[in-house]
């Protein structure tokens, strides 16, 4: 799974110009892709790119990786769609699950064309984690289109519309979101994937948080990527940490937090030379997280 996220930093020593990011502050930005397994949100690659590139140019750049790393499906968010970039993953042999924007064409040429009442039946519907949605395949490019009809929403976002004096025209497309993939996947699995790919989305809270990727407080561009990699590495230890202590049920922070009190103490006796160590009494608690961690002092 890829995403791309931001962060602000200061100083002169660069060319870069100031633009606003996603949180709507204006200021110098760094922009990260990062690439994460599906299952366990494992980081697999990472790049800094400066802020004034678009996520399509990011996307082009990021698949010559992907192709050197031997990465055959992605899951992507609907900023990197754009037919160009799906059909250069698919010449590189690569599977691709990709949001798709509500383009003037798509409306005309797909949506208008879909009958509600057949898509709206129980065979069409999908679970997910909060919600019922219904979906439909058409035939699209290489691959296929799913169109997504979300009752749901469309009942919140369609009242709210029409009490600020929204026309017909303007509600009419409301509840639908699409999906490309050329997969052989059933549109219910490729749905699911697609809508669970928030976990690239918890590892930008964790480096973002946990991590303190943001606000990046340096000025010189070397130690600017360096505190970006360094991030990135704390984040690859935290997701290990919670791989490894998911059967304990406690979080990677709260697992730094146990262990910070260990420490072992090495005696040597001056005349005789004799040597001595002794651990702190662990807890049970810290025995057990140390097991997980597979770890000793």
């Amino acid at each position: 799974m890829l995403d791309v996220t931001d962060t602000y930093y200061n100083g002169k020593h660069d060319q870069s110009s100031t633009r606003k990011g996603k949180d709507g502050k204006v200021s110098k930005l760094i922009q990260i892709g990062l690439g994460v397994s599906f299952e366990n949100g494992f980081p697999i690659f990472h790049k800094a790119y400066d802020g004034n590139i678009s996520n399509i140019k990011i996307l082009e750049d990021l698949m010559r990786t992907m192709a050197q790393r031997g990465i055959s499906t992605i899951v992507l968010d609907r900023g990197f769609y754009s037919e160009s970039n799906v059909t250069d993953l698919n010449d590189l042999k690569m599977k691709v699950i990709v949001g798709v924007k509500q383009s003037p064409g798509i409306k005309n040429n797909v949506l208008d064309k879909i009958d509600r009442n057949k898509m709206y039946t129980s065979q069409n519907q999908i679970i997910l984690k909060n919600t019922y949605v219904y979906a439909q395949e058409v035939n699209f490019l290489f691959g296929k289109l799913i169109v997504i009809y979300n009752p749901k929403y469309e009942a919140l976002k369609r009242d709210k519309m029409l009490a600020e004096d929204a026309t017909d025209k303007d509600v009419r497309y409301v509840g639908y979101s699409l999906i490309f993939h050329n997969t052989k996947l059933k549109p219910e699995i490729v749905v699911k994937k697609y809508f669970d790919k928030d976990v690239v989305e918890r590892s930008f809270r964790t480096m973002n948080g946990d991590v303190q990727l943001h606000p990046v407080r340096l000025w010189m561009p070397k130690r600017i990527n360096a505190h970006i990699k360094i991030c990135y590495l704390s984040m690859c230890l935290l997701s290990l940490i919670k791989f490894r202590c998911q059967k304990i049920s406690i979080s990677p922070i709260e697992v730094l937090q146990e262990i910070q009190s260990i420490y072992k103490v090495n005696l040597l006796h001056t005349k005789t030379k004799q040597k001595f160590s002794k651990v702190v009494t662990l807890s049970n608690h810290q025995i057990n997280i140390l097991k997980a961690l597979r770890c000793s002092v």
